[in-house]
């Protein structure tokens, strides 16, 4: 969820509402509850996995992976009096397609994000088929203008679910949960991810490639830190913690062990100003009465 200056929280949840496809919620101090928008599964989107993004004027921003015109997901924007409009609609094509991961917004309206499909398709990994694809990352000008900044070809990444982030040059960063390297140990995951940048220029690289021996298949969003180091999760085989420096070189943080300090983290990590690390894994633990796989943990790696 977010908040407003107001201490209002909006968020979004995956299904439920009216139509059963997923709403647009905001929450009061005393924990009522009010829908902004229930998607209906046509053209005003479904299937909500990201979460939202508010601007000064107290709208709000997210995506939807089905639904549209087209049935590839949407952009939609609520006002804050629960008005939603369809800002684009994916075709599944060059422009993207079913995206997952939260946008985010500039300073002057500009918006980011996603597709995990769309963009090219055939090959190895993005499949000959109109519904999947390597997935894009895209801006979304405010005046509707939609332009794709980066297409996956497989081997430079492939089917990002986790939405970018800016730092104050205006490069964006992100993962993708495939591609990169094809061979290996990385074979049998059609490449174990990648972590990207995109130059404010518009260029595009590769910063790590994930290898399986330093883990694999990163969902999350990644988190920058003052010095310009980016930190992130990887789920497989029991996941790990990773940092990346400016000049490009990972290291490992902390390895899950799929015991008591929990396995396969899938979100994005956060940081405090003293430099601790928080975050999820949704396995594990061992906690009673949840069976093998154990009922997850919240875990702090400490500086």
């Amino acid at each position: 969820m977010i908040s407003d200056p107001n201490g209002l929280l909006f968020g979004t949840t995956y299904g439920g509402g009216s139509g059963g496809h997923g709403v647009v919620y905001r929450l009061d101090k005393n924990g009522q509850e009010t829908v902004l928008h229930s998607f209906t599964g046509g053209s005003d989107g479904a299937t909500v996995y990201a979460g939202l993004v508010r601007d000064s004027a107290g709208n709000l921003y997210g995506v939807t992976r089905d639904g549209g015109a087209d049935d590839r997901g949407v952009v939609y924007k609520v006002t804050k009096d629960g008005v939603e409009s369809i800002l684009h609609s994916f075709t599944g094509g060059s422009d993207g397609g079913s995206p997952y991961g939260t946008l985010i917004l500039d300073a002057a309206g500009n918006l980011y994000g996603t597709t995990g499909g769309g963009g090219k398709l055939g090959g190895r990994i993005c499949e000959n088929d109109p519904g999947l694809g390597c997935g894009v990352v895209f801006e979304l000008s405010p005046g509707g203008t939609g332009t794709v900044l980066e297409t996956f070809g497989g081997g430079d990444g492939a089917n990002p679910w986790a939405g970018v982030i800016q730092n104050s040059k205006g490069n964006l960063f992100g993962t993708t949960t495939a591609g990169g390297d094809l061979g290996g140990d990385c074979r049998y995951f059609d490449g174990c991810g990648v972590v990207f940048e995109i130059e404010s220029s518009g260029t595009g690289k590769t910063i790590h490639k994930f290898t399986n021996r330093d883990g694999a298949t990163p969902y999350g969003s990644l988190t920058l830190d003052t010095s310009g180091n980016l930190y992130g999760t990887v789920q497989y085989f029991n996941g790990a913690v990773f940092k990346i420096d400016p000049s490009g070189t990972e290291t490992e943080l902390y390895v899950f062990t799929g015991g008591t300090d929990g396995s396969g983290p899938i979100s994005n990590a956060i940081l405090d100003s003293a430099g601790n690390i928080y975050g999820t894994a949704p396995y594990s633990g061992l906690g009673a009465g949840c069976g093998d796989l154990g009922c997850g943990v919240v875990f702090k790696i400490a500086p």
